[in-house]
């Protein structure tokens, strides 16, 4: 009789939608400005999907590997958020769990992961994907749905935000 492995992959693969914009800052200004960015300023309502209240802190200045916090949305909900990957100008990502409803009944986890590029001339392309593991497959075609036609409008809007606020920085 043999056993599965403890460490087998998730049973569902994480459904993704990713955006990029290019900003008029040098690599370093622009990795800093954005990882540090004020969440409620910048991930605001979009349709149906709620934006950032507020962020209360947990472990950490948000600055290391390990570091966590919690980000209240306007719908009352809350998500606990995660720093687990963090290299300095050119990657940074984040896991996402503890979802309140509506969201707990549909995924297990998320993650946020920020990619850099320097582009030259001052330049810096900055690449955003945001990705969720459906709870099951009865759920997988919701989030499928969520990240195929509300997600991409989403992040967008926030990218757009952003752009001034550390083109400005």
């Amino acid at each position: 009789m043999s056993q599965a492995p403890t460490n087998a992959p998730f049973p569902h693969a994480p459904i993704a939608a990713s955006h990029s914009i290019d900003i008029d800052k040098p690599l370093e200004e622009a990795f800093h400005s954005v990882i540090f960015f004020d969440v409620p300023s910048i991930i605001q309502d979009h349709g149906p999907l709620p934006g950032a209240a507020r962020v209360e802190p947990i472990k950490g200045t948000w600055r290391e590997i390990g570091d966590s916090r919690r980000i209240i949305l306007t719908n009352g909900s809350s998500v606990h958020e995660e720093i687990i990957k963090y290299d300095l100008n050119k990657h940074a990502a984040f896991r996402l769990s503890e979802y309140a409803a509506p969201l707990k009944q549909l995924v297990s986890q998320g993650s946020s992961v920020w990619d850099f590029e320097d582009l030259g001339d001052g330049k810096t392309r900055v690449q955003w994907t945001y990705s969720y593991i459906p709870r099951s497959a009865f759920t997988k075609p919701l989030v499928v749905l969520l990240m195929k036609t509300l997600w991409p409008g989403y992040m967008k809007a926030a990218l757009a935000r952003l752009k001034p606020v550390v083109e400005g920085a």
